[in-house]
Order: C-alpha cells, then structure tokens, then sequence
C-alpha cells in the first residue's frame, strides 16, 4: 500500500495528491494558523 500510494497520484475531492518517502502529500494546499497577540498568523 505505500509503495502504491509514493508512486502513484490519488483522486481526492481536493484534487490529485501524491506521498513523498517521508509520507507528506504533495499537491494538497492549506495553511495552518495560530492566534498570536489576538492575530491570525499562518505557521511556516
């Protein structure tokens, strides 16, 4: 299943994704943010 899903793109309602060998998607855009001071700040 790993091997399958690092080597091939899968479909998903977000668009096609991938698996990098460290099991992080490529392909997938979202952004996480965390309230500093009463502000919105996107984590890098």
């Amino acid at each position: 299943m790993t091997d399958a899903l690092r080597s091939t793109d899968v479909e998903t309602p977000l668009g096609n994704i991938r698996f990098d060998d460290r099991g992080d998607a490529i392909g997938v855009g979202f952004s996480m943010y965390q309230v500093q001071n009463g502000v919105y700040v996107e984590l890098k």
